[in-house]
């Protein structure tokens, strides 16, 4: 049996890592309703930390691929795509960006993955 190598396991935990962060985020926001007023700005801090725990790419990855998840499924029950799109657009852009500056910035002055 083939082990998996050590960049495959980081992308893989990494996206791993992303998608149970960013539920548990979107749970809580929604189980608070009203509550939440400035809880969605833990997306970004999340984005932050898979960036420079995961390095650039992965980081990037990992924070972005649960909100294009988030969009397919609600494209298919949208009756009006146009404006989840662009908020998806938004937020990936946002966060893949929040992701990939720390770890672009790790690797080049910190200790590279």
């Amino acid at each position: 049996m083939r082990a998996v190598s050590e960049r495959a396991r980081i992308w893989i935990t990494a996206i791993v890592a992303g998608f149970v962060a960013e539920g548990l985020l979107v749970i809580i926001i929604k189980a608070l309703g009203n509550n939440a007023q400035g809880a969605s700005i833990l997306l970004v801090l999340e984005a932050i930390v898979l960036g420079w725990v995961f390095g650039p790419w992965p980081g990037a990855v990992a924070a972005v691929a649960p909100i294009v998840l988030f969009l397919l499924i609600d494209l298919v029950t949208a009756s009006d795509p146009t404006a989840e799109f662009a908020i998806a657009l938004y937020a990936v852009l946002l966060l893949g960006f929040c992701a990939w500056l720390p770890g672009v910035l790790r690797a080049r002055y910190g200790r590279d993955r």
